[in-house]
């Protein structure tokens, strides 16, 4: 509930846990190098997804970033600002990406963490046809023993309808275990 919190206050109205169905889940028994989440013109009824996941990757950094790409669209159509704290003495860094090939979309941990590091990301009106489809994302991780939490959003600078998204990290591959859901929320939920 402190993560809905935190996503209402950063401007927009958020649905109760129970608002979300479970529409696609997948637990890698494998590392692999991206996770697609495909044909999603089937869940053009909802108004609104999110992806929840908690993964790792065999970079060697203790913290990875993982990006997100749209419709197989690997051009530069994407956008991206990112706020992030770290450390136990917290400092804030923020950056953008304009122009880009993908989203960044948040933080987790690396093998050097030998953990696990969560994310939510909604990916907001992605069967519209009147505007570009944005995500908000919140994920965190522990990068050598301190933590590190990012507040990230980004657009796709498309209007057609959403029908793909890939989650890819930024280096190596997602580790055995990482686990992906995918949520639709319908309209007045």
């Amino acid at each position: 509930m402190i993560l809905l919190g935190i996503l209402a206050a950063a401007g927009g109205a958020v649905a109760a846990t129970d608002s979300y169905d479970l529409l696609e889940t997948e637990i890698l028994t494998s590392t692999q190098a991206s996770v697609t989440f495909s044909e999603l013109g089937s869940y053009s009824d909802y108004k609104h997804l999110q992806i929840r996941m908690v993964a790792g990757t065999t970079s060697a950094y203790y913290t990875d970033t993982f990006n997100l790409q749209m419709n197989n669209v690997t051009s530069a159509s994407y956008s991206w600002h990112r706020l992030y704290g770290y450390g136990l003495t917290p400092a804030v860094v923020s950056n953008a990406g304009a122009s880009q090939n993908s989203i960044l979309a948040g933080s987790f941990a690396g093998s050097s963490s030998a953990g696990f590091g969560p994310a939510v990301i909604d990916v907001l009106d992605p069967f519209e046809s009147n505007k570009n489809t944005t995500i908000r994302a919140l994920s965190g991780s522990i990068d050598s023993g301190e933590p590190i939490v990012s507040l990230n959003s980004g657009a796709y600078y498309s209007v057609d309808s959403i029908t793909s998204i890939k989650l890819l990290p930024d280096s190596g591959n997602f580790v055995t275990g990482s686990r992906f859901s995918l949520y639709g929320l319908k309209a007045g939920a």
